[in-house]
């Protein structure tokens, strides 16, 4: 898996539309939980708006593995769908969505809603700070004492991290994290320095 943008941190925008508000709140949620958690705690900061319609994908850029939506009583298909889409045809990934509208007095019409769900999420995006995730990997890699110093200078070339180290009577397991694309290279060094 390669590298890819994250929410750097929380952003909120707002908009308006004939009288109405739509307020974009954007955050990181690399999980389906952390998601929930996160659309939870927007409902609660604005428990008296009319709807807190919510989209969000909780992987990769363009991946619809992990991903879920709500219109929260607009009708159906204007909100969650189109918040969605703009998320998942984006370069960041992790992210959840929640709009939060507040009635201005006029109707916008379903063409209308969809537009403005749309535009919500997309003037959030571009105000949205990012940073680089780096898929990484962990596993264990049992060492003699003669190799610990060469397993560690390993652990440093492939830019891992030693996690924790348990001692045995010959040596020590290494709990490894290392970036997914220098994980193969890591395990074959490993394995050739302990046979």
């Amino acid at each position: 898996m390669q590298d890819y943008l994250i929410p750097a941190e929380r952003v909120q925008t707002e908009i308006k539309i004939k009288n109405s508000r739509f307020i974009c709140t954007l955050e990181h949620t690399p999980s389906i939980e952390a998601a929930h958690a996160f659309i939870s705690d927007i409902k609660k900061t604005y428990p008296d708006a009319r709807h807190n319609c919510w989209a969000f994908m909780a992987n990769e850029p363009g991946s619809t593995r992990s991903i879920g939506m709500s219109d929260d009583g607009e009708p159906s298909g204007t909100a969650g769908m189109p918040m969605l889409q703009v998320l998942t045809h984006g370069d960041v990934g992790e992210i959840s969505a929640v709009v939060t509208r507040y009635f201005g007095g006029t109707k916008l019409g379903t063409g209308g809603l969809v537009k403005a769900y749309t535009e919500a999420v997309q003037v959030a995006i571009e105000a949205l700070p990012t940073c680089i995730k780096i898929p990484k990997s962990i596993f264990k890699a049992s060492t003699d004492f003669a190799n610990m110093a060469q397993t560690e200078y390993w652990v440093n070339q492939c830019e891992g991290e030693i996690l924790n180290r348990e001692y045995t009577e010959s040596g020590a397991v290494f709990e490894i994290e290392v970036p997914d694309e220098k994980s193969v290279e890591l395990r074959e060094r490993l394995s050739l320095l302990n046979e």
